[in-house]
């Protein structure tokens, strides 16, 4: 969007299958000193009857204490972040 804003879309197919199991839009924002973002994430599965499951990510760091100590909540997708969840 600028240089500090960031949109993110992505997804996930499985070429065996022939079906979508993720889709992801995120909102972020990059300074000096601070990431921010927040991310939804929605998980397919398949087997038998679909299931899905609704992820969100909020990301907070502080990029001046030099790693990144953050961890993640979900479902079936890998997340990390320090506010995470699943609907």
């Amino acid at each position: 969007l600028n240089p500090n804003w960031l949109l993110m879309a992505g997804g996930g197919y499985d070429l065996r299958t022939n079906q979508i199991t993720q889709t992801q839009i995120g909102l972020g924002y990059i300074d000096d000193c601070l990431i921010l973002a927040l991310n939804y994430i929605t998980s397919y599965a398949y087997s038998g009857s679909v299931s899905v499951n609704h992820t969100y990510l909020m990301q907070v760091s502080l990029r001046t204490l030099g790693g990144n100590t953050s961890t993640g909540a979900g479902g079936a997708a890998a997340n990390t972040g320090l506010f995470g969840g699943t609907r």
